[in-house]
């Protein structure tokens, strides 16, 4: 789908079937399981950070603040993004 400014989704990974001028937030991931700088499990193909999706969008993922007082997130504190 072609879409011009902002779109946001659950999913990173729709994110992939956005094409034009498009920014793309996302969170869902929680920003993957991080040891020593690297993600090793994440339950989408962009864990966190800023990409360049497969249909040319920029896509923004992020870690998100989390919904539990006790949550298990090695390596991958609660983020709160400010989009300026």
């Amino acid at each position: 789908m072609r879409f011009d400014g902002l779109v946001i989704v659950h999913d990173p990974n729709a994110a992939d079937s956005v094409s034009g001028r498009a920014f793309v937030l996302a969170g869902h991931t929680h920003g993957g399981v991080v040891l020593g700088g690297f993600v090793l499990y994440s339950n989408s193909r962009y864990s966190r950070g800023l990409y360049r999706a497969a249909a040319g969008a920029e896509l923004y993922v992020s870690r998100g603040l989390g919904q539990m007082p006790q949550q298990v997130r090695v390596g991958s504190p609660p983020e709160l993004v400010v989009v300026r």
